[in-house]
C-alpha cells in the first residue's frame, strides 16, 4: 500500500469512526456511565489519589469537596478513532494489526483513566491549572503517547512505514 493510500485509508477510517460517534450516543452513554466514569473511580479509590472516597454516578466522579463530570470527548473515544484509524492505514500483517487494535485500545483506554485520574487531582488540589490541564495539555500529551505508541508498535513489528521500494519511487 502506497503511502498515499495509508493516508486515505487513515483518513476515511478516522472521519467514519468519528463520524459515526456523533450519530452512536447510546454507545457513548456506556462508554462513559458503564465503563470510563466507574474504571476512573475504582482507580481513585485504590491508588489513593483521593483522601475521600469516591464513586460513580452516571457520568460524574461524586466526592465531598467536589468532583468532576466526565462528558462526550472526556471519554477518550475520540483517541480511540484516532488509533484505529491509525492501525488501519499502517504497515501491518493481519495478525499484528488485530493485536494492535485489541492491545492498543486498552492502553489508549489506560492512558485515558490516567488523565482523568490527574484531572480528578488536579481539581480538587490545584484548581487554577485545571482548565489549562483539561483543555490543552492533557489532550496534547494523549495525541503524543497514542503517537509513540504506535511508533512502538510499528518498530516492534518490524515493519517500516515506507518501504525501500516505495521510498525510490518519485
Amino acid at each position: 500500500m502506497s503511502a498515499r493510500t495509508r493516508l486515505i485509508v487513515f483518513v476515511a477510517v478516522f472521519l467514519l469512526l468519528y463520524g459515526g460517534l456523533q450519530f452512536a450516543t447510546g454507545l457513548q452513554r456506556w462508554f462513559i456511565d458503564d465503563l470510563t466514569v466507574p474504571l476512573a473511580a475504582w482507580a481513585i479509590n485504590t491508588t489513593g489519589v483521593s483522601p475521600v472516597p469516591v464513586h460513580a454516578n452516571g457520568s460524574r466522579l461524586v466526592a465531598s469537596g467536589g468532583g468532576l463530570n466526565v462528558l462526550q470527548g472526556c471519554e477518550g473515544l475520540d483517541l480511540l478513532c484516532l488509533w484505529i484509524a491509525a492501525v488501519s492505514a499502517g504497515p501491518f500483517t493481519w495478525r499484528a494489526r488485530l493485536l494492535a487494535l485489541t492491545l492498543g485500545s486498552a492502553v489508549v483506554v489506560a492512558l485515558n483513566q490516567i488523565r482523568l485520574v490527574s484531572l480528578y487531582q488536579l481539581y480538587r488540589q490545584h484548581r487554577a491549572w485545571f482548565d489549562d490541564a483539561h483543555g490543552l495539555w492533557g489532550p496534547l500529551a494523549l495525541v503524543v503517547l497514542v503517537w509513540a505508541l504506535y511508533s512502538l508498535w510499528q518498530r516492534a513489528s518490524g515493519t517500516p512505514w515506507v518501504t525501500t521500494a516505495q521510498a525510490a519511487t518519485p
